[in-house]
């Protein structure tokens, strides 16, 4: 987008990412308990509402990446936003 604006993040497609990225996690993070863990992490945290004020993608993007990082010290593990 020219001018640097963008797309209006909701509640629904904050939980369509999570649920994908939790789904990805559990099944395919090299240490099965660690992605259970971290699958459980986010979908706790979307439930409480963490990601609520997060209406930017890129924003959103960046606070998943702190979290995951944050639980793991994994900096291969990051997330972003690509139209």
């Amino acid at each position: 987008m020219g001018s640097g604006a963008q797309t209006q993040f909701g509640a629904l497609q904050r939980q369509e990412v999570i649920n994908s990225l939790s789904s990805m996690l559990a099944d395919r993070y090299l240490d099965e308990s660690v992605g259970r863990r971290l699958s459980k992490l986010l979908q706790d945290r979307l439930t409480r509402g963490e990601f609520d004020s997060l209406t930017q993608p890129d924003a959103f993007a960046a606070a998943v990446t702190d979290v995951l990082q944050a639980e793991t010290r994994d900096r291969h593990l990051w997330i972003w936003y690509d139209l």
